[in-house]
């Protein structure tokens, strides 16, 4: 079970999750906790690009925390790539649209 959110950020793709993680021990007192995962895909030259990564070291107890926590680490990841002027994405906004909606990111499969 995961939260998930979609958004379009100077020229890239976002989908950021608010992933559900399981936690030890099987007393009802403990909380949910959620891990943020996002991913930003793009399309640069006329490939798809895309990039994924999570924040292992921080879980909260509020999924809408978690969004904006992986909202966050991927804008900044995008404004470090354009200050860089690595890979940009392709001025065409009709080819950013050609990508799809991304579906919600999962941890389970093997990122950068």
């Amino acid at each position: 079970m995961s939260e998930c959110s979609h958004e379009f950020y100077k020229g890239y793709q976002i989908t950021a999750a608010a992933r559900l993680t399981p936690v030890a021990g099987d007393c009802w007192q403990l909380q949910p906790v959620y891990r943020p995962l996002a991913m930003i895909a793009w399309r640069s030259g006329g490939q798809a690009c895309e990039k994924r990564f999570d924040d292992p070291k921080h879980v909260f107890p509020d999924p809408n925390d978690a969004l904006r926590v992986a909202l966050a680490m991927a804008k900044r990841y995008i404004d470090n790539l354009n200050a860089a002027h690595a890979n940009p994405p392709d001025d065409d906004t009709a080819a950013s649209t050609t990508l799809g909606k991304i579906p919600c990111p999962d941890f389970d499969v093997k990122h950068d």
